[in-house]
């Protein structure tokens, strides 16, 4: 009888115990921007400029940069909070590196979880806005 409740036992214990796994991430789904010079690159009114008037995130193997500025994964979700959390369409555009997808996934996994509807833009990694002459 014991051998018995010893097995039993065993055999529960076995059964339940797992390994803890990583939690499960998403694979992210970006929109693929078709006139980056337009949709990026211009102010208020319309006009052109030579830098970008989006929110935009750049993530290459070991490092995040947002708005143009060095970043982290942590700062990135906190500025997202504080941006997000007001704007009724909420965008990011994102410029990745061929290196840099694991980054991009690790950074952005958190955002878009807190933000569901979140739009991720991306954009070519070499994609800057494009000098504006001046005619006249």
């Amino acid at each position: 009888m014991t051998r018995i409740a010893v097995a039993v036992a065993l055999a529960v214990a076995v059964g339940c115990y797992s390994k803890p796994q990583k939690p499960q991430v998403e694979p992210l789904t970006f929109r693929q921007v078709q006139n980056p010079a337009h949709e990026m690159c211009r102010d208020d009114t319309e006009s052109p400029t030579e830098w970008f008037n989006v929110p935009i995130a750049v993530f290459t193997a070991a490092t995040v940069q947002l708005n143009g500025r060095p970043s982290s994964a942590e700062a990135l979700n906190r500025w997202g909070d504080d941006y997000y959390r007001t704007k009724f369409e909420k965008a990011l555009w994102v410029k990745i590196s061929a290196d840099g997808n694991k980054t991009a996934e690790r950074a952005l996994a958190p955002l878009i979880r807190t933000y569901p509807d979140l739009q991720l833009r991306r954009v070519d990694f070499e994609f800057q806005c494009p000098k504006i002459s001046n005619r006249r």
